[in-house]
């Protein structure tokens, strides 16, 4: 039986925090400060939400406040996540887009994150929905600016989240939904029984048949948005992100970069691992013979049917400064444009 990963196994210490246009750590610091920012003013809001509907703390027993307390600590934990990143990497990796875990294994303050991102999003996107498309009366619901904070702009912000990170929402984190949609029922049903049957929200009455049928969608209505989230996850690499690592790859391949960035996990450095070994030549040359296929002469040197082991010799085609008992190895001398054209005089294997 295949054992579920929840998304786990291409995680990456970058895949929530760092944008995908992000390719220095520059930038990154610029998106770091506007994060802060927008945090400031979504603790701001919650906070005059809290003085003015306070009501003896009833003001908890909402569920757009449980949401709201919900995306303001993902938004802190996102920031702090955002410098440890600035720390723990380098300017390279940043502009090789190139980050791993050491070892492959993801620790565990990541995978938590993850699902926790994975939870802000879809709650966010319920509470904001429910508001507006059933409590929201236009003609009888008076709008406060902290309404708007709540059901709106914090929902703006998991959008900004989505579209400009390289976060995933995998289908196994409803999960998660799951069990915090029905932790926040059997609050009600408590809430309900110890104050004389009183109700949070009428659409939740646990008295009735409608409340507990409400519920119920409401645990659907939760795995339909993971899955457009999904589909919206798609679409965004597909017109940006698909082309973002097609433009590094393009430059790593330019660069010679093979290896990749690690992050070291029981330390504090970075190391580097280069996934390619060095490559000795195919085949030796001997003095006056004719290369073979391969870096050793032959197609190693632009077409090159072979250049003689003597010191200084020169191939068929006029390659000059092969090295001695090598052949005419790439970068040893032998350049395009000294008498080579690509397969004169030469034939493979000769």
């Amino acid at each position: 039986m295949k054992k579920l990963s929840f998304g786990f196994k291409k995680l990456r210490p970058h895949t929530i925090a760092v944008p995908w246009f992000v390719h220095n750590k520059k930038t990154f610091k610029i998106i770091i400060f506007f994060r802060i920012l927008f945090s400031l003013f979504n603790i701001g809001s919650m906070i005059q939400s809290m003085h003015k509907w306070w009501d003896n703390g009833k003001w908890f027993t909402f569920l757009t406040h449980w949401t709201w307390m919900t995306q303001n600590s993902y938004q802190i934990f996102l920031i702090g996540f955002s410098f440890h990143l600035l720390k723990k990497f380098s300017d390279k990796a940043f502009e090789k887009c190139s980050f791993r875990f050491k070892n492959k294994k993801v620790p565990k303050k990541y995978k938590v994150f993850y699902l926790w991102w994975s939870l802000t999003f879809t709650i966010t996107c319920l509470v904001t929905t429910l508001f507006w498309a059933m409590l929201y009366k236009p003609n009888e619901t008076e709008v406060y600016y902290s309404s708007v904070a709540a059901h709106g702009v914090n929902f703006l912000l998991t959008c900004f989240e989505l579209s400009f990170n390289r976060c995933r929402l995998p289908l196994t984190h409803y999960i998660v939904y799951f069990f915090y949609a029905s932790f926040y029922m059997g609050f009600t049903t408590i809430y309900y029984y110890s104050t004389s049957k009183s109700t949070i929200y009428d659409i939740l009455d646990v008295s009735t048949v409608s409340g507990w049928l409400f519920f119920g969608l409401a645990l659907v209505a939760g795995f339909l948005i993971l899955f457009f989230g999904k589909g919206l996850v798609k679409l965004r690499d597909h017109f940006f992100s698909d082309k973002i690592k097609n433009k590094d790859r393009k430059k790593k391949n330019s660069d010679g970069v093979t290896g990749d960035i690690y992050l070291d996990t029981r330390t504090n450095n970075n190391s580097r691992s280069d996934n390619s070994s060095s490559e000795s030549s195919e085949s030796s040359g001997s003095s006056g013979s004719s290369g073979s296929y391969g870096r050793s002469g032959g197609f190693g040197c632009f077409g090159c049917s072979g250049c003689s082991g003597g010191s200084g010799g020169s191939g068929n085609c006029g390659c000059s400064g092969c090295s001695v008992g090598s052949g005419c190895s790439m970068g040893s001398g032998c350049s395009m444009g000294s008498g080579c054209s690509m397969g004169s005089f030469g034939s493979v294997g000769s």
